[in-house]
């Protein structure tokens, strides 16, 4: 009997912790996940470490093919800098010297032909001179013959320049009443006793500077350079009359 009570009252027990039991167990299996205790939390998705290495390496690859870049658009640039230069230094400014070349001497020879023609104008000036010259002391001559006749004119110097109107008037074809025929600086004496240049014309060497400039100069009227004494008619008349032109 009292066995029977005993397994009575531990089959109650047992009954009363199969309950709590099984209300524990539906209190777990409503209760919410808790991420904090789940292997989530614990291992998150993360790249692994070959991962890391293939992004590296990617990244590596691309800084180098920009450097390559880089460098081709540099080596480039220099290639066509350097056949700009060539182009440049060896056909464009040869080109351009050998233009300004042309122009240069075609200038030249404007200036060599206006030269020259301005010569020719002045010498054909210089000769209508003389020619009018010559018909004056033509005319001249005639009528002093006719005044004075040929004996007076031997005696006779009408301008006073050291020289008889009869030599300047047959002898050099000067004008006997003009110190200067030429009208060069120097007179018709100091022209034919003196320096030997020529009375009728200004510039004996064409060089287009008077006689009479050159000589008070210190050059010489024959040519080129400095007054050369013993190309003259009369030294010991130069010295005596130019005595500073001597000391020069």
């Amino acid at each position: 009997m009292f066995e029977d009570l005993q397994k009575d009252q531990n089959n109650k027990v047992d009954d009363i912790f199969a309950d709590s039991d099984k209300i524990d167990n539906q209190q777990e299996s409503k209760a919410p996940l808790n991420f904090k205790d789940s292997n989530l939390t614990k291992n998150p998705i993360a790249p692994s470490g070959d991962g890391l290495a293939e992004f590296e390496e990617e990244d590596d690859n691309k800084s180098g093919k920009i450097i390559k870049t880089i460098f081709l658009v540099i080596l480039i640039l220099a290639i066509i800098g350097v056949s700009a230069y060539f182009v440049y230094s060896k056909i464009l400014l040869p080109k351009t010297l050998s233009q300004n070349n042309s122009l240069i001497q075609e200038n030249d020879l404007n200036n060599e032909d206006e030269d020259i023609v301005s010569n020719i104008v002045e010498d054909e000036n210089i000769n209508d001179e003389v020619v009018a010259t010559t018909s004056e002391n033509d005319i001249i001559e005639d009528e002093i013959e006719e005044d004075l006749g040929t004996t007076t004119l031997e005696t006779v110097d009408s301008d006073m320049d050291g020289l008889t109107d009869y030599d300047e008037i047959y002898l050099y074809g000067t004008n006997p009443y003009i110190i200067d025929t030429d009208g060069d600086g120097l007179s018709d004496y100091e022209e034919i006793a003196i320096f030997g240049t020529d009375p009728l014309n200004p510039d004996t060497d064409s060089d287009t500077y008077l006689d009479g400039q050159e000589i008070v100069s210190g050059y010489n009227p024959f040519g080129e350079g400095e007054i050369n004494i013993d190309l003259f008619t009369d030294k010991n008349l130069f010295i005596e009359k130019y005595p500073e032109l001597v000391i020069k």
